[in-house]
């Protein structure tokens, strides 16, 4: 994508052609002069993904109007499972800070913890050779 950056500039290339699942109006934000990616903790593989964007929304706080760095920015964070998630998704099919976020938490959705009760508890039965 950036070779087409540089051929066509940011503004002229379509949804299609940027290949990026993000639309063109996210790809086309201006990053704001000295900006810095701060140190955000990577998503893995155990990590409770509504937790994991918590955490990016809160260090990112000073950023938070502005939707398209929130975007450009959020894939930064994730490796493994969750890079090659980003990489499958569909060509411009994210708009907004909103969707990506729903579309992330909705795909690691079993990563969530979720506390046993105590109808669940009671149900389990030891095994032969437990202890």
């Amino acid at each position: 994508m950036d070779a087409l950056v540089r051929r066509y500039g940011r503004n002229e290339l379509s949804d299609d052609e940027s290949g990026s699942p993000f639309t063109n109006g996210v790809l086309r934000m201006l990053f704001p002069e000295r900006f810095k990616m701060p140190l955000v903790e990577l998503f893995k593989k155990d990590t409770d993904p509504k937790e994991h964007v918590r955490r990016y929304r809160s260090t990112m706080a000073q950023y938070v109007h502005n939707d398209a760095l929130l975007c450009l920015n959020f894939p930064q964070t994730l490796r493994d499972l969750g890079s090659r998630w980003f990489g499958r998704l569909p060509a411009a099919s994210i708009s907004s800070f909103s969707e990506l976020s729903k579309a992330f938490s909705r795909q690691f959705l079993e990563n969530v913890y979720r506390k046993k009760s105590m109808d669940h508890l009671s149900q389990l039965k030891q095994g032969k050779n437990e202890s």
